[in-house]
């Protein structure tokens, strides 16, 4: 199965295609999400982009845990944070408007993605989180310092360091979503979003948004070094493992 559907047009969508893995990213995700905003970002028809997930259950529910779980060393753990950061990297610096259609659970490296976009629509039952610290691990898609960017320190500082997930009307409140709404309308808001975007100028569009970004530009190293020493220390090798083995007891007891 493709882990990713793309589809080219002046509003061009992406589609996270791993419904049975809550459209989790592995290394192969990642790298066919930034393969297709690159495709789309060098395309002269297409002024939007709209990246959302399969299924009704899920935008991203994260990193996938059991490809974390086999990162042993640090070359590989940096290699996976780089892969994640190249992704973000692609969405920012790309030209066009990317807009985050959130449908369902959006934690850790699916809240990360969703907050590279330019614009956030979620479902009125979307759930958001970074939970990586329950983990023993650190976020490694950006969360440390483009959290607070949107919510402000403070609240990145309580979602991230007590792991906890907050409702998407608590997300619309601090700011994190631009705008709610029922999950049978979710594509169609975020087409509506995407024609008053093509009303404006393409070129002013893409220089505004560069200006905006270089002015929010913050050093991902720190966040790098934290995943990377986080991923390989016992406190990580373990929180990691409990978490695949009381996924494994939960997915037993559904049969």
């Amino acid at each position: 199965m493709t882990k990713v559907l793309f589809e080219s047009d002046v509003v061009s969508k992406i589609t996270i295609n791993r419904p049975e893995k809550h459209n989790a990213l592995d290394a192969e995700t990642a790298m066919l999400i930034t393969k297709y905003v690159k495709k789309a970002s060098s395309d002269g028809r297409c002024r939007c982009i709209i990246i959302t997930g399969a299924g009704d259950k899920a935008f991203c529910a994260g990193a996938d845990v059991s490809h974390i779980a086999k990162l042993k060393t640090g070359k590989e753990a940096k290699e996976f944070f780089d892969m994640l950061y190249k992704m973000r990297k692609e969405i920012t610096d790309s030209p066009k408007v990317v807009i985050a259609a959130i449908n369902g659970y959006c934690l850790g490296g699916g809240n990360e993605l969703a907050m590279a976009c330019d614009l956030r629509i979620a479902s009125t039952d979307s759930i958001f989180g970074q939970p990586e610290a329950r983990l023993g691990i650190v976020p490694g898609g950006g969360a440390t310092y483009a959290l607070q960017g949107i919510v402000g320190i403070s609240r990145a500082k309580e979602m991230i360091l007590t792991g906890k997930s907050i409702s998407a009307g608590k997300a619309l409140r601090i700011g994190l979503v631009n705008s709610l709404c029922d999950k049978k309308d979710l594509m169609k808001n975020a087409l509506e979003l995407c024609e008053s975007i093509v009303l404006c100028g393409p070129n002013a569009v893409a220089l505004a948004k560069s200006a905006m970004n270089n002015e929010a530009k913050a050093d991902y190293r720190y966040e790098r070094r934290a995943f990377v020493d986080s991923v390989i220390s016992k406190e990580g090798r373990k929180g990691l493992q409990v978490f695949l083995e009381r996924s494994k007891t939960k997915s037993g007891k559904k049969k």
